[in-house]
């Protein structure tokens, strides 16, 4: 009889001692994600003061107000290009910047080739007999 009284008492002390272990890991567990939220955190935290000492910088202010407001010094002349972004792929009209496989020569071309199909045709021999003839022809 003492035998069963001490296996029950034996099997109690074990279900409490693995609940208790059971609630001490899920803790752990959580205190571990805090831990890793509380790094990014930081880690935005950081970047966000590295940006705002970026603009205590002159420099850094000066090239802000160019690229995203336009702003030029007195005695300098803005030049701004609209309509650019159709003659260039979806990546380009995005950041700006050409392909580099892109060479000079190589835009000139596509350049010319764009130009050219804004012609028509018949166009095309008014000015070249223009050119020839030295006075315009109309078709009517």
């Amino acid at each position: 009889m003492w035998i069963v009284a001490a296996v029950v008492i034996a099997i109690i002390g074990l279900i409490q001692l693995f609940a208790t272990y059971r609630l001490y890991s899920a803790s752990q567990n959580q205190v571990t994600e805090l831990q890793q939220q509380k790094a990014q955190i930081t880690r935005q935290r950081d970047e966000l003061d590295r940006q705002i000492a970026r603009w205590n910088d002159k420099n850094y202010v000066v090239a802000q107000a160019r690229s995203r407001l336009g702003f030029v010094f007195p005695g300098e002349t803005s030049i701004r290009v609209t309509g650019a972004e159709k003659y260039m792929d979806r990546r380009t009209a995005r950041t700006g910047r050409t392909k580099k496989s892109d060479e000079w020569y190589e835009r000139m071309k596509k350049s010319w080739v764009n130009a050219d199909r804004g012609t028509s045709k018949s166009q095309r021999s008014q000015s070249a007999h223009t050119a020839l003839s030295g006075r315009k022809v109309s078709h009517k």
